[in-house]
């Protein structure tokens, strides 16, 4: 019995003496170009920590010429507090997962924006081609018309009542930081929520997009849905 107990008091005993190793997150911030990824030059980037017992940025910095950012930390408090990045691109917040322990970089850490503009994009039609299938057991073809459309840009077309969804986008993530600083029941939850507000910020992007496409695919006309 008293062995157990000593072993048990030099185990707590190395465990308090162990420093709390320094974490890393280095990585680019990047958005696609014509031929490859582009590094983006001067984005604010932020270090968050979100937890039961209090939620807030860290440090922040901004992207240097190659796109690249480094943070060094140290995990305290709450064991349930999770470390995400954010990338500031154009009103927009791009964020990382939540951050596993140790050093995080290359892929892990690489964040991807996006040019948007509400003005109109060139789309041009590259190829138009028919496709017609053998023969049926009903002695029918299949034909089918594909259209090889090129969007000669690396911007991404949104419509100009986009803004409404970047608005609520950003009140949710306010609300949503609000609601985890309150309640740690909310900390879990509120990351996945801000995930997904996100993603659907993204998708809201690109609904205009396939609309429009559609559109010069059944009558030939480029449209301004949202002027």
């Amino acid at each position: 019995m008293g062995s157990s107990i000593c072993k048990l008091a030099v185990l707590l005993f190395l465990q308090a003496a162990i420093p709390n190793l320094p974490q890393e997150v280095s990585g680019r911030i990047v958005r696609p170009g014509v031929r490859r990824m582009d590094p983006v030059t001067g984005a604010w980037v932020v270090l968050h920590r979100v937890g039961s017992d209090g939620a807030g940025p860290l440090d922040s910095l901004q992207s240097d010429a190659r796109g690249r950012f480094s943070f060094k930390y140290q995990r305290t408090g709450s064991a349930d507090a999770v470390y995400f990045v954010s990338a500031m691109y154009d009103g927009i917040a791009y964020f990382t997962p939540p951050l596993p322990e140790g050093k995080v970089s290359g892929e892990n850490g690489e964040i991807t924006v996006f040019d948007t503009t509400s003005g109109h994009v060139p789309i041009t039609l590259q190829g138009h081609h028919v496709v017609v299938s053998a023969v049926d057991a009903n002695s029918l073809r299949t034909v089918v018309e594909v259209y090889d459309l090129s969007n000669d840009s690396s911007v991404t077309r949104v419509a100009a009542g986009d803004n409404e969804i970047d608005a609520l986008y950003h009140q949710i993530f306010s609300e949503v930081l609000e609601l985890m600083r309150q309640d740690p029941v909310n900390v879990d939850r509120g990351t996945r929520i801000l995930f997904a507000a996100k993603n659907l910020e993204r998708i809201g992007d690109r609904v205009t997009n396939i609309a429009e496409d559609v559109v010069f695919l059944a009558t030939g006309d480029i449209e301004d849905l949202n002027p």
